[in-house]
């Protein structure tokens, strides 16, 4: 009896003791929501990159109804010249695969993405490049 509580109040104490992960979540829930800043780019010509630091970057708000609103940029560069100044996000599944949309206000043609990956205070919007383009955000609130 002695040892069957013994290994039961370790597995219950292993149990309890689990890692945290800073993984982003492929569902993030309502933690999209809120105001981001752009911080950091990972912009690749085909060769090795390392992230670069954004200075005074974009900030990307978006609501609880899946809107959006681009603050503080010129909307020349990739992303913000398809995000353009605010929209609707919204999730679907084309060419196998899941997918995160933007779809400006006033235009009929969507942007597309690999799904927005979000952990606790870092939200990454990645296009559909081959060499590679990622975009990090910080949460501002």
């Amino acid at each position: 009896m002695r040892n069957t509580i013994f290994i039961l109040t370790i597995v219950l104490l292993g149990g309890a003791c689990s890692k945290h992960s800073d993984k982003p979540v492929p569902n993030p829930g309502n933690r999209i929501f809120g105001e981001w800043q752009h911080t950091a780019s990972y912009i690749s010509p085909g060769g090795p990159v390392d992230w670069a630091s954004v200075k005074n970057g974009a900030f990307l708000i978006i609501h609880e109804d899946s809107s959006y609103l681009v603050k503080n940029t010129d909307f020349k560069f990739w992303p913000y010249s398809q995000l353009l100044e605010s929209g609707k996000l919204g999730a679907t599944k084309k060419w196998d695969r899941k997918l995160t949309y933007a779809l400006p206000n006033g235009k009929s043609d969507t942007a597309f993405y690999y799904p927005i990956r979000v952990n606790q205070d870092t939200l990454e919007l990645a296009g559909l490049c081959i060499e590679g383009c990622v975009y990090r955000f910080r949460k501002i609130k």
